[in-house]
């Protein structure tokens, strides 16, 4: 059966018929299959998907880079499957267990531990004396071989497959209750158990402790200051603004579960924000670019921005507040002089309102403002303020969209920048690993994590 799976799935691969919808279901169906036909022969159906799953498994070391989508598909799906697999037959292990206790006399129960210790020490033998002899191959040295293959003897942890070959036993035989059942439960239970137990308490001092050349702290700052060096060469394009910008927020992103947010230093960053807002304002009132009515309907957004926050300080709402009175005054003024009153009062919502003509100086005004914001975070950002800046650049992001509700990224020009990012996170990883900055080990390590990353958002494309 294992052939025939193997087969049929090389017989899809060569019609191009290898995808997911297809090959996954009969993957998942074939150990029920396998298990029900062994069953019908009266043959062992646990042995018979155990040998069909090793047959199988040669398929996924012919394939190798081929058809790799539906493989990273089936792997996850069949991770998931077994951990539940798993989960459920240890916890009906831990249900029926009591019970075969009460009905296990308590001088018999020493007797079955011995059996199992025996059995234990057998089918470590067996492994020892397999792997000694090289009827498998572990690839280790010959001045190393015993010491491998006692390794690979006692870390033949039992679990899952003993309990369901234990578990098969038939409750009936002939109409008769089968009374060595409990018994041999019993044995397959404490095999369990003592191939754990000596697993997990010879393997610590037999071996080396496992140990890296990098803290968690040392990942997270060559992360960071991967993903900062990623963001500053977008920034560096000329064209494509929005969409820089877009794809920078995301990348930012990356950093957020390594990285411990500063509350302290995002509200600063922000206060920070505001004011380059209000100078900006100020600097095109004074050069007469805009109007006092445009910089003071512009300043209600700014306002709201701040009092939103319940952290803020009285001397920022003041300087909000001066803001808004002297253009609402200077405007005034102006209007007595010149005009009749143009700006009515939305009683509903106390904001002014404006023309259309009115609107699109707004938004230019915005993209100005928004420019300058901009380039006061990239001025300041460095691998230590990534996440705080992309929080802050995330607000004025949402805001420019709030003000121009028709403007939209070019998904295409967005996912060739993404690629690009993650290329230049990438060789900046080779870059320090050739100029010695950062170990082999914690090389690997980044470029798994941004590798991860990339897989995710290419998934996200589909």
């Amino acid at each position: 059966m294992g052939n025939l799976v193997i087969s049929l799935r090389q017989r899809l691969m060569s019609n191009h018929v290898d995808i997911g919808s297809i090959v996954i279901p009969i993957n998942v169906m074939t150990p029920i299959v396998v298990y029900w036909l062994a069953e019908e022969l009266h043959l062992s159906g646990i042995l018979a998907v155990v040998s069909a799953g090793i047959v199988h498994s040669i398929l996924y070391d012919r394939l190798r880079l081929t058809s790799t989508k539906v493989q990273m598909a089936t792997t996850t799906i069949w991770t998931i499957i077994s951990d539940a697999l798993n989960g459920v037959v240890f916890v009906l292990l831990g249900v029926m267990l009591p019970q075969v206790l009460r009905r296990t006399a308590p001088r018999n129960l020493l007797n079955l531990l011995w059996i199992a210790l025996a059995l234990y020490i057998i089918m470590t033998l067996l492994r020892f004396l397999w792997t000694r002899f090289r009827l498998v191959n572990i690839h280790s040295a010959k001045e190393e071989l015993n010491r491998d293959s006692f390794l690979m003897a006692i870390g033949g942890i039992h679990g899952t497959i003993t309990l369901a070959l234990a578990f098969s036993l038939p409750v009936m035989i002939n109409h008769h209750t089968f009374a060595f059942r409990n018994s041999m439960i019993l044995i397959a239970a404490f095999v369990i158990l003592i191939s754990i137990i000596v697993g997990a308490v010879a393997y610590p001092l037999l071996l080396p402790p496992k140990s890296r050349d990098y803290t968690k702290e040392e990942f997270q700052q060559a992360f960071n200051k991967t993903v900062h060096h990623a963001i500053n060469a977008l920034h560096n394009h000329d064209d494509h603004r929005r969409e820089q910008t877009f794809v920078a927020d995301q990348l930012a992103s990356q950093t957020r579960q390594f990285h411990d947010f500063n509350r302290e230093l995002f509200e600063q960053l922000v206060k920070k924000a505001h004011q380059v807002e209000l100078a900006t304002l100020d600097q095109l009132t004074d050069d007469g670019t805009i109007t006092e009515k445009q910089a003071e309907f512009y300043a209600s957004f700014v306002a709201r921005s701040v009092f939103r926050s319940s952290r803020h300080s009285f001397r920022e709402s003041w300087v909000i507040l001066w803001h808004r009175i002297k253009w609402r005054y200077a405007r005034r003024r102006r209007l007595k002089k010149h005009l009749k009153s143009k700006g009515l009062l939305n009683s509903d919502t106390g904001h002014q309102l404006i023309t259309a003509s009115e609107h699109q100086v707004i938004m230019e005004i915005q993209k100005l403002v928004y420019r300058n914001v901009e380039k006061y975070l990239h001025s300041i950002s460095n691998p230590k303020n990534v996440n705080e800046v992309a929080m802050v650049n995330h607000i004025y992001l949402q805001k420019k969209r709030f003000f121009n509700h028709e403007v939209s990224i070019d998904t295409d020009v967005a996912t060739s920048l993404f690629i690009e990012a993650f290329q230049l996170e990438h060789s900046y990883v080779q870059e320090q690993l050739a100029a010695g900055n950062l170990s082999q080990e914690l090389a690997n390590a980044l470029n798994e994590q941004i590798s991860t990353d990339e897989l995710v958002y290419v998934q996200s494309l589909d």
